[in-house]
């Protein structure tokens, strides 16, 4: 283990870390400490911080935009007030990487490659770990020792939000004097389909492994306040996060990064279909989920952008497509379900997707009456607001970000 020589810390370029969140200022790694198990070929380092983190190098068998989804969707799951480790940007420096032989990426063949030095994505850990015991694994026996284990079915929320191709991973941690648990989410390296950036949503994908963490799931309710949260969250709050990486991590392909926000902001709205499938598949996750109820309402109902995004079970949706040329929108399908719906139309920017209650009838969407009528009252509701921007130059925030919500 060796000591790197101090360098100054430095805000990311632009500020802060993280847009509208109050994020740390930005941390280098002054001492390496062991190579972690798992795909990623992760170390646990110590930080200027004097904290200890888990590092994952943009040179990891991977993908670099694994970095760049740990980074998004933890915090994403932090703003929802899930447990998760804090996260940071970590700068490694070559001369670390020089003095620390073990700070290298096994590339097979008993082959070693070194790991990149420069900003890496660092995941503190979870507990100190001179004082407090952690364990990826407990018996089924010893679940029930877990204080957060209602946790459980609020991150399924987020996993199936995000896409999770991988299984639930999970820590729990426990003071050396104590026999409760808490459970902390690690690892979300596969979410938005790991380096693919897609969305190819599988029921029994981003699930925990036994059922017996989702026993106490007897409704809607024990996903709350999570998928509410997510249903009313701001794609400026998305975006927001995402700006705050750095772009080798995606590559500087900010065209994807656009596309990525831009879906996951419109997939808000199917997460209650994707846990539904997920009810309904073979696995049988919530046994004692046995009456059937409609989904549990917004906590802001009152709220007008509420009531025309409120997604429920059942609700068919049709999908309105914004026509710059003739600024109006025009009717691009109907009788879809929700997850199709994101499926085709959701990394378009230009789609509206709501509910159209009860099925219709017309086979062509471009002869439906009930569609072209949704389609005239979007327009018209384009044109008043955009009239009622136009006194501003330069809208402020707040005007921005509704505009963007109608």
């Amino acid at each position: 283990m060796n000591l790197a020589v101090e360098i100054e810390i430095t805000k990311y370029e632009g500020g802060s870390l993280y847009s509208n969140m109050g994020g740390p200022e930005r941390i280098y790694a002054v001492q390496h400490v062991r190579r972690m198990r798992g795909g990623s070929q992760a170390h646990l380092l110590r930080a200027s911080d004097n904290y200890f983190y888990v590092v994952k190098f943009q040179n990891n068998p991977q993908d670099i935009r694994v970095l760049f989804n740990e980074y998004l969707a933890t915090r994403l799951a932090a703003l929802l007030s899930l447990p998760v480790p804090e996260v940071a940007i970590i700068d490694v420096s070559e001369w670390l990487i020089q003095n620390s032989p073990e700070l290298s990426i096994d590339v097979g063949g008993g082959l070693l490659r070194p790991c990149a030095s420069g900003p890496q994505f660092g995941s503190r850990y979870v507990a100190d770990p001179l004082t407090t015991a952690v364990f990826d694994y407990l018996p089924e026996s010893m679940l029930k020792r877990i204080d957060n284990i209602q946790d459980f079915s609020r991150v399924l929320a987020v996993d199936k939000w995000t896409c999770n191709a991988d299984g639930r991973q999970a820590v729990f941690a426990k003071q050396t004097n104590e026999r409760r648990y808490k459970a902390w989410f690690i690892d979300q390296g596969y979410c938005f389909n790991a380096g693919e950036w897609s969305f190819p949503d599988s029921s029994l994908r981003g699930v925990y492994a036994r059922n017996a963490v989702y026993e106490h799931v007897t409704g809607w309710s024990a996903f709350e306040p999570t998928l509410s949260r997510i249903e009313a969250i701001t794609e400026d709050a998305i975006s927001g996060i995402a700006s705050g990486t750095p772009p080798e991590w995606f590559r500087h392909d900010f065209s994807a990064l656009s596309r990525l926000t831009a879906t996951l902001y419109q997939r808000r709205l199917a997460v209650r279909d994707l846990i539904t499938a997920f009810r309904n598949s073979s696995r049988s996750p919530f046994p004692n989920w046995t009456k059937r109820e409609e989904p549990s309402t917004n906590s802001q109902t009152n709220n007008k952008e509420d009531k025309q995004t409120q997604m429920n079970d059942s609700a068919l949706k049709l999908v309105l497509i914004f026509n710059s040329e003739a600024q109006g929108y025009k009717c691009a399908a109907h009788n879809l379900t929700a997850a199709q719906a994101v499926e085709q139309f959701g990394s378009n920017s230009a789609a509206k997707i709501i509910d159209q209650g009860r099925q219709h009838r017309s086979s062509d969407v471009r002869r439906c009456r009930s569609c072209n009528k949704a389609a005239l009252d979007a327009t018209r509701e384009h044109n008043e607001s955009a009239r009622q921007r136009e006194p501003e130059q330069e809208p402020s925030a707040p005007v921005v970000e509704e505009s963007e919500s109608d």
